[in-house]
């Protein structure tokens, strides 16, 4: 708790960060940095090395500092990362749909730039081409490749 409020003080001060080793915070996985760089706010990189790239995210109470290693930061693990996520809400939906309750369809809309107003097309069209999905040129979402 200390150490973490020395940390949190010092990184308030313009540029202090910058005379801090970030080699021995903890590492963040590379799906969740590919989904927290997704969203605006609460989140920033303080340092981008050869090895990592050193960055806090902003939860309600006080700052945490995380490391990503940049070896994991590549396109494969950004698409692979993305189409976990689809996986996830499309089988999210299927249990909502059994259960006569549909919740939000946004994280696939987000995820996919698509737009379907019914559940069950999200359903149809998953398993229609989850197989040939790959991660955009501009790297915002997944779309179906050939």
């Amino acid at each position: 708790m200390r150490r973490g409020l020395l940390l949190t003080l010092c990184l308030a001060l313009p540029g202090c960060w910058r005379f801090k080793d970030c080699s021995e915070w903890p590492f963040m996985s590379a799906g969740e940095y590919w989904a927290m760089v997704r969203n605006p706010g609460g989140h920033g990189v303080l340092e981008s090395r050869d090895e990592y790239v050193c960055l806090y995210i902003q939860p309600e109470e006080e700052r945490e500092f995380y490391r990503v290693d940049r070896k994991v930061l590549t396109r494969a693990v950004q698409e692979e990362s993305y189409r976990l996520v689809v996986q996830r809400n499309i089988a999210r939906l299927k249990k909502e749909l059994a259960r006569g309750r549909i919740g939000s369809m946004r994280t696939l809309e987000d995820y996919t730039g698509l737009y379907f107003d019914d559940p069950e097309q999200w359903i149809h069209w998953w398993e229609e081409n989850h197989e040939r999905l790959r991660l955009a040129p501009d790297g915002r979402h997944v779309i179906v490749g050939p």
